[in-house]
């Protein structure tokens, strides 16, 4: 294991502080000058220290630290970077299509499900699987996502490797529970394990989960002040059934001043993005507040919004936080005025898996043109299941 690089910039600075308040008459460092004294002692020391070393090896676990990954079709694995891999990467900060560049599952992954003119989509905080009840029970936060059957799933607050949560890689794991291959991570939160290093980094942040292939994925830091949870904004193009989709999620900050410049970087990162867009995470403000109107705010007279609520019930829907009695709505679905009218459904589902309830939104799919489809059979065949009664 490689000595921490800040502890040894920090022996040196200390050492240097040392030369110069002695008029630089100090000779070696005093590790050194020890060891020419008294070798021995430091070489049984430093056998039996490796001993010790070797013989824990065999008890740690082993941790996958990755800056973000993205599970795609029929790919090799490669560490993430913040920009897109190269094509058939399935480890990284972006995605890239699978062979031959078609975004197709490999011989190794399971066909996507045929999407029976419909496709639902969720956003939830789960909490690192924390309850109403402040239990961590994953078990728990997996049987609410697979009680809602979505296609695909955006997740925020999410653990990799934490104490808190038992040191698992909650994005894996809910991936392989939930029968969704395809996902990807964007850590908010990155910390290492200084007291155990053998465990890597610890990291937080926001996931993708889907039954579909992503085609490309992303991430970008958004604006705030020093000392805050830092917060970014995942970009991910899907393949649903044939026909694109383009996600954004996010989880905003608690001060309002923090979201406003949050929400202005938004608008620049999904200015270009394609006619058919959703938009959803934990908002952390109300209907009404100035963040959320200028989200939904046309950008310029006589032009549409880039975002509109997804709910048709708008300020009227129903709260999101906390779960048990919810009193706020602050997780939210917004799409762009394309994809409107193909909103079939917008459900805030009861649960206290989490201290936020889930969202739910079923759209058309492929997307409708013109009056909205509300009510249709095809909504109809798949209904929303509230999923285990809240424990």
């Amino acid at each position: 294991m490689a000595f921490p690089s800040s502890l040894w910039t920090y022996y040196l600075s200390c050492y240097s502080r040392l030369r110069e308040s002695r008029g630089g008459r100090v000779g070696l460092p005093p590790f050194l000058s020890a060891w020419g004294r008294g070798w021995p002692a430091f070489a049984l020391a430093g056998t039996l220290l490796g001993l010790l070393w070797l013989g824990s090896a065999r008890e740690r676990p082993a941790i996958q630290a990755t800056t973000a990954s993205a599970r795609l079709p029929g790919s090799g694995s490669t560490p993430g970077t913040g920009n897109p891999p190269a094509p058939n990467s399935r480890t990284g900060s972006g995605a890239a299509p699978g062979p031959g560049g078609t975004g197709q599952p490999g011989a190794a992954d399971p066909a996507p499900p045929e999407l029976q003119g419909s496709v639902r989509i969720l956003a939830y905080n789960i909490r690192h699987g924390a309850g109403e009840d402040d239990l961590v029970d994953l078990d728990r936060t997996a049987a609410t996502i697979a009680a809602l059957a979505p296609d695909v799933a955006f997740l925020t607050e999410v653990d990799v490797n934490w104490r808190r949560s038992g040191y698992v890689d909650q994005v894996e794991e809910l991936s392989r529970r939930l029968a969704m291959p395809y996902h990807y991570f964007a850590p908010a939160l990155e910390v290492p394990h200084w007291t155990q290093p053998w465990r890597g980094i610890a990291r937080y942040g926001v996931a993708l989960l889907s039954r579909h292939p992503i085609v490309a994925a992303s991430h970008h830091r958004l604006p705030g002040p020093p000392g805050r949870e830092p917060r970014v904004l995942l970009r991910a193009d899907l393949n649903l059934g044939g026909h694109p989709l383009t996600l954004f999620g996010t989880h905003l900050g608690l001060s309002e001043a923090e979201r406003d410049q949050q929400v202005v970087a938004i608008l620049r990162h999904t200015l270009d993005a394609p006619a058919h867009r959703i938009l959803l995470g934990d908002l952390n403000a109300v209907p009404g507040a100035p963040e959320i109107r200028r989200l939904t705010a046309p950008l310029a007279e006589f032009e549409p919004p880039l975002w509109l609520d997804a709910s048709p019930r708008g300020a009227e829907t129903e709260p999101s936080f906390p779960a048990g009695r919810p009193r706020s709505r602050i997780d939210y679905a917004l799409v762009s005025p394309e994809l409107k009218p193909s909103v079939l459904d917008y459900v805030t589902v009861p649960s206290l898996a989490s201290d936020h309830r889930p969202i739910l939104v079923t759209l058309a799919w492929p997307p409708v043109a013109g009056e909205k489809a509300a009510g249709s059979t095809a909504a109809a065949a798949r209904p929303v299941n509230p999923g285990p009664a809240p424990r």
